[in-house]
């Protein structure tokens, strides 16, 4: 299967669950039920860049930590030396960043090789 295939097997899921509707209200809806499932670290994160900023989409904004909500589940299970659940965790990562990048019409596999020339392209980062 392809880049495109599991992408839009994916997305069909997170149609077919109403998550693509209810971000797309703005997240509204999902706030009260789906924010508790947040961890203290994301709301710190949040936070710490001056959520909410009126004009700024809040459902982007609460797809976004629920993907940063992942990456510290990831960071628990990497840490925990647990490879099976980080590699859940990592799928986990994907499945989300491709919902909110089909919900806002953006080409994930041309900003991947867009992202990966630009990176080659530069110097090294990130004490590499």
């Amino acid at each position: 299967m392809d880049f495109k295939q599991i992408q839009k097997l994916v997305y069909k899921e997170y149609k077919e669950n109403k998550f693509e509707e209810a971000f797309n209200k703005g997240g509204k809806e999902l706030h009260k039920s789906l924010i508790q499932e947040l961890n203290k670290t994301t709301l710190e994160l949040i936070k710490a860049v001056n959520f909410p900023n009126e004009k700024a989409d809040y459902g982007d904004i609460l797809e976004i930590a629920f993907i940063a909500t992942e990456v510290g589940e990831a960071i628990e299970h990497a840490n925990n030396l647990n490879k099976e659940e980080l590699r859940f965790e990592l799928a986990d990562i994907v499945i989300r960043t491709m919902n909110l990048c089909n919900r806002k019409g953006i080409n994930l596999e041309e900003y991947i090789l867009k992202k990966n020339s630009k990176n080659e392209k530069r110097g090294r980062l990130h004490g590499r």
